[in-house]
């Protein structure tokens, strides 16, 4: 049957159209896409903030762990969801269930001053045969953006100083970590080195943001000073310590003086994880980096099993789909 209002039709035509703009237009996709690494030597790495018990009981502990995720020695991880996060069961007593994720933080952009405090401890000649630490601190200095400052520093028996202080001058910053290679490797002079280094960054840092950024593969063996020492004098400066650990450091006392100042806490298995680290540091310093909150239930396993309170070493794995799994260590305090 022939239709008699030929100007009818075209504007249900016209309106159709109007509305399928508008749909399209007005649509929103939030789906972050998932993308693989660029091939540039580096593992994806994991920062821990924080861990907060959110409830407890004998039957349950609900807690949260704060992580930024690296992808590469440029980009962060933000299309993961809780199905990519994963605690084995606890010593066969406990059970681990993600119960949620959430992206927070980002958006800051404020100036800061760094202290870079390389490990060159004669361990580091297992740990870090290809010098793997200095490339990946050179990639620190490439990425850290106009208005920053930082200053080399390393440590072995004692702790040096490469060059007369802050400088916002990358080219002169990684000439200056390539110097720290050939550096002679003895003791490990850790808490004596970090203390100095929050000292000169109170007294000489202008940036309002002040950041130690410490390397190191190995426990303090030398020196006069502890973690305690450090931990307080950098509260009283509003230094942020950042700790990278690798292979076997002792990752509890990292934690602690990181999450104790506001800083975060990173763990390298493998060293060409210090590559996708160092390489987003800087992100992680001037706030502009958004982090994940995930959400755990820590539940007993068998009938009559409680949770008792005290103190719960667990390793979260970060499953990413680019065939790499990151381990992450995280300390539980139930107490």
């Amino acid at each position: 049957m022939r239709m008699n209002y030929p100007g009818g039709f075209l504007n249900l035509r016209l309106a159709a159209a109007l509305v399928a703009v508008m749909l399209f237009s007005c649509k929103k996709d939030d789906t972050i896409k998932i993308t693989p690494p660029l091939n540039d030597n580096s593992l994806p790495s994991a920062a821990v903030y924080n861990v907060k018990i959110l409830e407890g009981s004998d039957k349950k502990v609900r807690f949260s762990v704060d992580l930024a995720l690296f992808k590469d020695s440029r980009n962060m991880e933000y299309g993961f969801d809780a199905r990519h996060f994963w605690i084995d069961t606890f010593l066969n007593a406990y059970a681990f269930k993600a119960i949620k994720t959430s992206l927070t933080g980002g958006g800051g952009a404020s100036r800061y001053a760094s202290i870079m405090l390389m490990d060159q401890s004669g361990s580091t000649n297992q740990t870090d045969p290809d010098d793997l630490r200095i490339d990946a601190g050179k990639i620190f200095c490439w990425n850290m953006g106009q208005g920053n400052d930082s200053w080399v520093w390393w440590f072995s028996s004692g702790y040096y100083k490469i060059g007369p202080g802050f400088t916002s001058d990358t080219a002169q910053l990684v000439k200056d970590v390539e110097l720290v290679r050939n550096k002679p490797k003895n003791q490990t002079l850790l808490y004596d080195s970090q203390y100095e280094s929050v000292n000169s960054l109170s007294q000489s840092a202008t940036k309002p943001v002040k950041a130690l950024l410490t390397f190191t593969d190995g426990q303090n063996n030398a020196g006069s000073k502890s973690s305690t020492a450090v931990v307080n004098a950098a509260k009283t400066a509003n230094v942020r310590l950042y700790n990278i650990g690798l292979g076997a450091s002792s990752d509890a006392y990292l934690y602690d003086q990181a999450v104790a100042t506001g800083g975060a806490f990173m763990y390298a298995k493998d060293a060409k994880q210090l590559i996708s680290m160092f390489g987003n540091l800087g992100k992680l310093l001037e706030g502009s980096a958004k982090f994940y909150s995930v959400e755990w239930e820590m539940t007993p396993v068998g009938n009559g099993s409680v949770i008792g309170k005290g103190v719960y070493d667990v390793v979260l794995k970060v499953v990413t789909p680019y065939n790499y799994t990151i381990d992450v260590p995280v300390t539980v305090r139930y107490q």
